[in-house]
């Protein structure tokens, strides 16, 4: 299983950008399509990715404006294990440095979501700093497709 880590600075203040991962309708103007959230241990957290499915999750721990982790289960009639995802916002420089830490992922999941969290991330440091992405053309095409 692989244990994937990502980063990146984005020019916001942490409550800001820790917002984008607990409000659902900021969370779906950088991933997805559509998001539903619950931010409380137990509570929802669901991912619209139009075309590549619905990822439903359930919150596992958040400390409010610092961290939050939730398990993932991969969209009905895709075959991917579950897998932990744990975010944290820290201040730096003026700005906030986000961690991702993705844990129980196995091939080929562990590329697509490599590739995915590259792509959107770039849309959280749009949106978090008052811009508006476009339509996420991640959800537009099939699955399959990261695949390669």
């Amino acid at each position: 299983m692989t244990d994937l880590k990502k980063t990146i600075w984005i020019d916001a203040p942490p409550d800001v950008v820790f917002a984008y991962f607990t409000d659902a309708e900021k969370t779906a103007r950088w991933c997805g399509v559509g998001a539903e959230v619950d931010p409380v241990p137990g509570g929802v957290y669901r991912l619209d990715m139009g075309v590549a499915g619905v990822f439903d999750g359930t919150i596992i721990e958040i400390e409010p404006g610092k961290s939050l982790s939730w398990e993932v289960r991969g969209p009905e009639g895709v075959a991917a294990p579950p897998s932990v995802i744990e975010i944290s916002v820290t201040a730096e420089a003026g700005g906030t440095r986000v961690h991702i830490r993705q844990t129980g992922l196995t091939p080929p999941f562990d590329r697509m979501a490599g590739r995915g969290w590259d792509h959107h991330l770039a849309r959280l440091s749009v949106s978090a700093t008052g811009g508006q992405p476009p339509a996420d053309p991640l959800c537009k095409r099939p699955i399959e497709s990261l695949m390669e």
